[in-house]
């Protein structure tokens, strides 16, 4: 995959589910005016292809990022019930198994996940006043990952004060999408866990920058 060759160590996909209960890779959850859990897989690949875009599902992903030595953070958007023993049955069956994340805006199929599953997970948030210690503690997950992007300035929330305070519960942290320098160097000086970028060649330079700053002997 062209990520891996610009650097990067993981690739992030958003995920959804079709009615049929089918997989796909897609950012959207509308085309058109009906939302992909209410269409069936070919009604959707016939909506993508109108569209002049392929049909991506979850399995072929996997492979790719098996491939390439890719880990899978898997932003997942919806599931209808089952979805998620169907996400890790694919999860399962390849060699990126133990580089998976299952990530969502929804703390409630995190909860799942870990429930159901032993797949790392991760709780995606706008809010910098969200009480992180209760939604680490009602989801179990790994990792918390503040989404500061939405706001003109995310270090202005983005602050060691806040950073304490998520540490605090015993989580990683993942920051934003970023394609900013100043922003992936000032968050790498923080300490954080990963950073995600439309751009991992700039995130190979910031790593690089800090590993061989003067200040860091």
């Amino acid at each position: 995959m062209a990520a891996a060759a610009h650097g990067a160590t993981d690739v992030e996909i958003d995920l959804h589910q079709t009615a049929d209960g089918h997989l796909v890779v897609t950012h959207d959850a509308l085309h058109g005016t009906r939302f992909i859990s209410e269409m069936t897989i070919r009604h959707f690949a016939t909506s993508q292809d109108d569209a002049g875009h392929p049909t991506v599902r979850l399995a072929d992903v996997v492979d790719a990022a098996s491939d390439a030595g890719l880990g899978l953070y898997l932003d997942v958007k919806q599931l209808l019930p089952g979805g998620i023993e169907t996400v890790a049955d694919v999860v399962d069956r390849s060699a990126a198994r133990d580089r998976t994340v299952f990530a969502s805006f929804r703390a409630d199929l995190a909860l799942e996940a870990r429930r159901l599953t032993d797949l790392t997970t991760s709780v995606l948030f706008h809010d910098p006043g969200l009480d992180l210690n209760s939604l680490v503690a009602c989801t179990g997950c790994d990792f918390l990952h503040p989404c500061f992007d939405v706001f003109g300035d995310p270090l202005a929330h983005f602050t060691p004060a806040w950073l304490d305070r998520a540490r605090r519960t015993g989580a990683g942290i993942i920051t934003w999408n970023t394609t900013s320098d100043e922003v992936a160097d000032t968050v790498l000086e923080m300490g954080v866990d990963g950073i995600c970028a439309d751009d991992p060649a700039m995130l190979v330079r910031a790593v690089s920058r800090r590993a061989t700053s003067p200040t860091r002997g």
